[in-house]
């Protein structure tokens, strides 16, 4: 099962003394949580792609809807965390290599101050540009 991310109030965050409190929240808002879910489920299918960097080519996955007035694509490295959108493969993944040419440019001149997460995507762009 997928995970799922839930929205916390900002008034409950505020009363909340433990994490037991935000999980006492949580089962009380289950039955209409799951509702809402349901309601919001889509179809999604994947297809595998690459992404030609300028020193490698890499996987990533496109994700489509099969909603008929969804025509958004995402391309997605999901390992690292990084994804783009498009209203076609071509744009979503042109679009991919552009946020993370970016990410790159940004990250490289923040190197010191980087936690250990951010230090990583940043070694993994540098393999790449």
């Amino acid at each position: 099962m997928p995970d799922t991310v839930v929205s916390i109030p900002i008034d409950v965050w505020k009363k909340a003394k433990h994490k037991e409190d935000l999980q006492a929240w949580l089962l009380s808002m289950q039955p209409e949580l799951e509702t809402e879910f349901q309601d919001q489920e889509e179809s999604l299918h994947y297809e595998l792609s690459y992404l030609d960097c300028p020193k490698h080519r890499i996987p990533i996955l496109l994700e489509f809807s099969d909603e008929e007035d969804d025509t958004e694509v995402i391309s997605l490295v999901p390992q690292k965390g990084l994804f783009a959108s498009g209203e076609s493969k071509e744009e979503a993944k042109l679009n991919l290599l552009n946020s993370m040419q970016e990410d790159y440019l940004r990250l490289r001149k923040q190197r010191d101050s980087l936690g250990k997460q951010l230090l990583l995507k940043l070694e993994f762009l540098e393999s790449l540009f």
